[in-house]
């Protein structure tokens, strides 16, 4: 017997199994880890598959010994087969991301199969505050728990995974784990030891071996990892696991808008327009606004302050003639911290620039304040104490405020962060919505500045109707200009900026045969860190409904290139 075994390392793009012979008396299943001597070192494997005879005249190598007692189901082995194709990446560097580092004496692991009994269904549920409730994340888990269901609960921020463990008495699972501590979360969890595992997008490979995957705000885009490789969305991993699954979230996404029940929202909300002749001495703030810290302050009130500019300044500026300081290593806008200069994006720092090298003026200070300046200012008008000062992701990683408290967001606009794509209206609505339920959950108040009429437009998105009016407004103006979800958008990131046009000269003929797709860029990638060369991006439009396999296709001469392909982007530009 030979089998054909997936080893737990990175390989390039092709490199997938390798054919080693099984001992006399030795039992081997697919879907069992192995044992199996790799060039020097003995490395562990999963079996793909088994057969009579070989498929080539090579030498093989036995497989030494089975691992830990460990054998995953074929859902398992099917979301891998179709993870390495959608991702456009090697089956063992997937399998090699999904079990990390593995302790090299485990003890036994005997996996508790799937509930064969339960049938696989989908639900969407919004609501608010969607954790808590006879129908949330919370109680949905405890009830499936009881039913002695394995349930793994997904959610998108590791400082809420750690607030569900502990409100579900689960187990934990997140990158900032040891290696061995995350083996023994979700070894656990497949011997039925744990019966309820929160995990971040680290834990999503485990979705085919649960019984029942709740998914946590699956309107959220850090379910997907954006940045290392391999490149994958928790949601699609999730819908093609085979699992029964439950997403409950608040606000639907525009690729599933459908026909959901979107909650109206209350939050006891003070709008406070910005107009430049009220600013008050805090930076940042209206004078309105600070009318507001003050009586908060009188009460005993904890009061957060969100505000999305980090360092100094945002950027240094002339006031005189708008020259902006950019990073010479990168050419990303420079902030001020303390005495220097610093890049957000290398980490560079340099002296502060005392005059600006285009008109000679002083005055650098055009730009807007950052969270440093507004700390200062506020210490030195006796507003410090209770008066916290968050950045966006500071105030994600909050998972619970006191009651009656003061929430203070100075700009809208800047809710959804800095990237100024096409998708940036969608997650300013899908931002605001969160923060009003989290204001409203926790009985505090919340102020919000803003042009006025954003803000009066955002008021709107709070109700049902408001929110599904914006939302297929949006889908509506998108389909006019082919962007997506009306159409497929495909990145492709080519490392090397010199080479794309060599490049799109191969693939214009490929993409012709394709039904309505189309390619254009490439675009130039202008802000990047200092350890990554020219990049540039292109982009590739097919219909809504075309199969990865003839994208993959068409798109055979990147595949054998360094070019990254991303066939889901989150981000994408017009």
């Amino acid at each position: 017997m030979v089998a054909s075994v997936i080893p737990s390392i990175r390989t390039p793009r092709g490199v997938d199994v390798f054919e080693y012979d099984v001992p006399d008396g030795m039992t081997i299943e697919t879907g069992r880890l192995v044992w199996i001597p790799f060039r020097s070192k003995r490395i562990v494997g999963l079996v793909h598959d088994i057969r009579e005879d070989a498929t080539t005249n090579k030498p093989r190598k036995p497989i030494e010994a089975t691992y830990a007692g460990l054998r995953f189901g074929e859902g398992t082995l099917r979301l891998l087969d179709a993870l390495a194709i959608r991702s456009l990446t090697s089956t063992p560097s997937i399998l090699h991301a999904w079990l990390g580092t593995l302790p090299k004496k485990p003890r036994d692991v005997r996996v508790r199969p799937v509930q064969a009994s339960l049938m696989a269904t989908r639900e969407e549920r919004y609501l608010l505050n969607h954790w808590l409730g006879d129908r949330g994340v919370i109680e949905t888990a405890k009830k499936a728990s009881k039913d002695k269901q394995r349930v793994l609960i997904l959610t998108p921020w590791a400082s809420r995974a750690a607030w569900l463990s502990d409100r579900c008495d689960a187990a934990l699972l997140t990158s900032d784990l040891a290696a061995g501590a995350r083996f023994k979360a979700w070894t656990n969890f497949l011997r039925g030891d744990t019966h309820v595992l929160v995990a971040t997008r680290v834990g999503a490979w485990l979705a085919a071996e649960a019984d029942l995957v709740i998914l946590d705000e699956p309107e959220n885009d850090d379910h997907k990892q954006d940045e290392l490789a391999p490149r994958f969305d928790v949601r699609w991993m999730v819908e093609n696991a085979g699992t029964s699954l439950v997403s409950i979230g608040l606000t639907p996404r525009l690729s599933a808008l459908r026909s959901p029940t979107i909650p109206t929202l209350e939050p006891r909300l003070a709008a406070v327009d910005i107009h430049r002749a009220d600013w008050s001495p805090i930076s940042g703030l209206q004078r309105r606004t600070v009318n507001i810290i003050e009586e908060s302050r009188k009460e005993g009130r904890e009061t957060y302050i969100i505000h999305p500019i980090h360092g100094d300044r945002a950027r240094i500026r002339c006031a005189d003639c708008g020259w902006t300081a950019v990073c010479a290593r990168c050419g990303a806008g420079l902030t001020v911290k303390g005495r220097s200069t610093a890049c957000a994006r290398c980490h560079m720092t340099t002296e502060t620039t005392l005059t600006c090298p285009a008109c000679g003026g002083q005055d650098l200070s055009k730009s807007r304040p950052g969270r440093e300046r507004l700390e200062k200012d506020l210490q030195a008008h006796g507003l410090g104490g209770k008066v916290h000062v968050l950045s966006i992701g500071e105030w994600n990683d909050l998972t619970s405020i006191p009651t009656n408290s003061l929430v203070i967001l100075t700009d809208l606009s800047l809710l959804p962060g800095y990237a100024d794509d096409v998708r940036r209206r969608e997650r300013l609505i899908i931002a605001f919505r969160r923060l009003a339920d989290a204001c409203q959950t926790g009985n505090a108040d919340l102020v919000v500045q803003s042009d006025p009429l954003l803000l009066a437009e955002a008021k709107s998105w709070l109700t049902t109707q408001g929110c599904r009016d914006a939302l297929l407004h949006e889908a509506t103006e998108r389909a006019q200009f082919h962007l997506p979800p009306s159409v497929r958008l495909v990145k492709i990131i080519v490392r090397d900026s010199g080479s794309s046009d060599d490049l799109l000269t191969t693939l214009r003929p490929r993409i012709g045969t394709v039904a309505g797709a189309s390619l254009s860029g490439p675009y130039p990638v202008l802000f990047r860190s200092s350890t990554r060369t020219g990049r540039s991006i292109i982009h590739l439009t097919v219909p809504a409904d075309t199969p990865d396999s003839t994208i993959v296709d068409a798109l055979q001469p990147v595949v054998v290139t360094n070019a990254l392909i991303d066939l889901d982007p989150i981000a994408f530009f017009e």
